[in-house]
């Protein structure tokens, strides 16, 4: 290995990786060179330095990550260039990928490097250049003081070719330009707000000159002291955007914080024209501003969440395009999933979508949490760096590289979660990991294995302290945190999150953990537990599986539903004690209804039960081959109600957002009811008990069913009850991840009418029927059943 005498640090720890990789795959001894005078061997130079000058200018054109690879047998060279010292180590992890090694997850076990007795490529030439220039995913709670998991990370997003060249500042920023501290003698410099008819701290008015001046000498100031690309001058989160005469004569909250930005990247351009000024379109800058268009060294980040605009993903991106030339995407990819979660298809889907839209730069969240992520955050970092490739042949890559002779129930096992956490997946996935172990004979995969296990061994632990209520929460609490603290060094469960922000498990604030002996507190049992033992994690695991109960087949009821619905009214056997229409409960967020009206009629939206916002809604007139849209639009945010008009007899479609606000609806004379398909996520908020039970039918051929759901404040219970008023299912708990329940059907309930009640929560998210018609209704009489259900 052949690197220049002026090569900096960055390039010759990738010339050690590399000496180290190759002769960890061969057991060859390789040297490394440092030197003036090209050589045979393996190059590892920039552009300027060892003279390759055809090479260089096919590089030219290329962003400072690109590189290029050039195989010349003739010469004896293998040649790796880099535009700048990152992309040479970028080209030697892509050569050690090509040779078969592999960095999956953060951690050595997670590390793939295959054996060889020859090493060897074939005389080629190949530039490289990443679809995104900054790709990168931060953990949400970052890893605090356990040491180990942030060198795990560090090293995975070197191997992984992550973070990119444009680098530095992107966060909420105008803290740092001038401290809130500065409030009580300086409050001219803050927003002001015309509710209080006075300034507060939240924000910082943007028209101010002073202010002006400051955002200058900050970026000016962060330059000099940082060899960085962009500078951030992003609002503070949360709202409160001044909201002064001059503020407001900008325009909206996105123009007064442009405006900010733009005096900054005006100021910079002279002294560093190379430099980007960075600002997120997030909360009140989600909305594209009305007046302004950024300077064209302005990066602005768009929020995939928490967006405070009336407007899609997809409008706000379209709006922003047209105001700025630069765009990036500020994501979500885990913010507090504990239970794996299948996200390669959003991940496929939005890498391509964002890249087409012209974003340069994706930056993500996430969490320590690689038991339940990980497959996710390995394929992203594939997709970041090059998004024309395939997410399922990614995971294929995955599942054979990693789990090799296993590969079969482990590609079982991940996909059990396609659809999202629930107790049968859970239950399924054990059985897959037990067939693994069988068919595991190499050391790494018996290694990985013991991982997964362990994982889902913590899952279990969770999910006994997440479900529990009262005085048995608070005896598993010890054991869920000890252990959780324990495995902290594995990276499978984001540890530190759960040691800083206890509060989304509601463990209460005077909460002291009961250590096992010899630990001072839970970082340092963190730092320094040894890791359980292989004989250990195996009793964990035979636990977990003794657990496991029946499981039957219960598959998605498939039929063609959006044009085949037929309208019933039940006779009074089949209702049995259901013969009174419920009131409508309160739908929120997204939610997918069809109707049935015998003539021209209309239904009514009563808005803005919680809060005001405006709704979103489509609605579709279902025909045989074709959908009709018949109306689609947004209300205005104070609007108290919305009437849609359904034109003549038929089946229909309709779709309504209405976010956070909250919506009943009356069907008035039309057949309707909701869906609870898995993927359509069905949300209402406060259950049922004030608006009456909701209803659902059982086809003839049905001996088993399946309810889910997930609640926002975790506590929850359900009630299902057959058409006699006999309880068939009566569970409650604390249901954060999600939860399924089975219902067994005898043969006399099979073709009836059951009557379902959710009480004891805030929000019910994700609700959904499976092995029935995924239908809800609020009248037992009047129910929109599929053409080829039996009845």
């Amino acid at each position: 290995i052949v690197v220049h005498e002026n090569a900096n640090q960055t390039i010759e720890q990738a010339a050690a990786y590399l000496q180290f990789y190759l002769q960890k795959m061969s057991d060859a001894e390789i040297g490394i060179k440092k030197s003036s005078i090209l050589q045979s061997g393996i190059i590892l130079t920039l552009t300027d330095q060892f003279s390759f000058p055809e090479l260089a200018i096919k590089l030219e054109d290329a962003t400072p990550d690109g590189f290029a690879l050039k195989c010349d047998p003739a010469e004896g060279r293998l040649i790796l260039m880099g535009n700048s010292p990152e992309a040479v180590s970028y080209a030697v992890y892509t050569l050690l990928e090509s040779f078969g090694a592999r960095w999956f997850f953060p951690g050595d076990v997670w590390e793939e490097i295959p054996q060889r007795m020859t090493i060897s490529i074939n005389a080629k030439e190949e530039v490289y250049d990443p679809s995104y220039g900054l790709r990168k995913i931060a953990y949400g709670y970052g890893t605090g003081p356990i040491r180990s998991t942030r060198d795990d990370f560090d090293k995975w997003i070197k191997t992984n070719k992550m973070n990119g060249w444009i680098s530095g500042n992107y966060g909420h920023a105008y803290n740092n330009i001038i401290k809130k501290s500065e409030f009580e003698t300086n409050p001219e410099l803050f927003s002001f707000s015309r509710e209080k008819n006075e300034r507060v701290p939240s924000q910082l008015c943007t028209t101010n000159p002073e202010v002006v001046q400051r955002a200058i000498r900050y970026a000016e100031e962060f330059f000099a002291k940082n060899d960085v690309v962009m500078v951030s001058l992003s609002p503070n989160d949360g709202l409160g955007m001044c909201e002064c005469a001059n503020c407001m004569e900008v325009g909206n909250d996105s123009d007064k914080a442009l405006y900010l930005a733009n005096k900054v990247a005006n100021a910079i351009q002279t002294s560093y024209p190379d430099r980007l000024v960075a600002m997120y379109a997030y909360g009140p800058t989600s909305t594209p501003p009305l007046n302004l268009i950024a300077e064209p060294n302005i990066l602005i980040n768009v929020a995939t969440s928490y967006t405070d605009a009336n407007l899609t993903l997809e409008e706000i991106i379209d709006g922003w395009s047209l105001k700025a030339q630069k765009l990036g995407i500020r994501e979500y990819y885990s913010l507090r999933d504990y239970a794996p979660i299948w996200k390669i298809d959003y991940l496929d889907n939005t890498t391509k979508y964002f890249h087409e839209r012209g974003a340069v730069a994706l930056i993500a969240e996430g969490l320590n949490n690689w038991g339940p992520m990980g497959i996710n955050y390995y394929v992203a970092s594939k997709l970041l760096w090059n998004h024309e490739l395939d997410g399922m042949d990614l995971y294929e890559d995955f599942i054979t590289n990693c789990w090799k002779e296993a590969a079969d129930p482990m590609r079982k096992f991940y996909l059990r979660f396609k659809d999202g956490y629930h107790t049968r997946a859970y239950y399924q996935a054990l059985l897959d990991l037990q067939e693994a172990d069988k068919l595991a004979e190499s050391e790494n995969v018996k290694k990985r294995l013991e991982q997964m296990k362990l994982f889902m061994h913590w899952l279990n632990v969770y999910q006994g302290y997440n479900l529990a209520l009262g005085e048995s929460k608070l005896q598993l609490l010890n054991d869920f945190y000890v252990l959780t603290m324990q495995i902290a060094k594995t990276n499978l469960i984001h540890s530190y999150g759960i040691y800083r922000d206890g509060r989304r498990l509601r463990i209460p604030s005077d909460f002291e953990p009961t250590l096992p002996e010899g630990y001072n507190d839970p970082m340092d049992l963190a730092n320094n537990f040894p890791g359980f033992s292989s004989e250990q994690i195996q009793q964990f695991f035979l636990i977990a599986l003794s657990e496991v109960q029946e499981i039957p087949e219960i598959e998605a009821y498939n039929y063609s539903h959006e044009r085949c619905f037929y309208p019933r009214e039940p006779d009074a056997q089949r209702r049995g004690v259901f013969n009174k229409k419920s009131d409508s409960p309160l739908y929120r967020e997204t939610n997918i209804f069809y109707l049935y009206s015998d003539s021209v009629g209309e239904i009514n939206l009563q808005l803005g039960l919680i809060r005001q916002n405006s709704l979103r809604y489509k609605l579709e007139r279902l025909l045989v081959g074709e959908t009709l849209i018949v109306e689609e639009g947004i209300t205005e945010p104070d609007d108290k109600q919305k009437i849609i008009s359904l034109p003549e007899r038929g089946t229909y479609k309709l779709t309504i957002d209405c976010r956070g606000m909250a919506a009943k609806i009356d069907f008035k004379a039309a057949y309707g009811m909701f869906s609870c398909v898995r993927k359509e996520q069905a949300h209402i908020v406060n259950g049922t008990s004030r608006s009456g039970p909701l209803y659902f039918y059982i086809p003839l051929e049905t001996e088993a069913f399946a309810f889910g759901w997930r609640t926002a404040d975790g506590f929850g219970r359900i009630i299902i009850k057959d058409k006699n008023g006999k309880t068939l299912l009566d569970e409650q708990g604390d249901y954060q991840s999600g939860e399924e329940f089975v219902v067994s059907v005898p043969p006399e309930l099979r073709g009836s009418i059951c009557s379902l009640e959710i009480n004891n929560c805030e929000d019910a998210q994700d609700l959904y029927l499976l092995g029935v018609p995924p239908f809800l209704s609020h009248d037992p009489t009047k129910l929109l059943i599929p053409k080829d259900v039996g009845y």
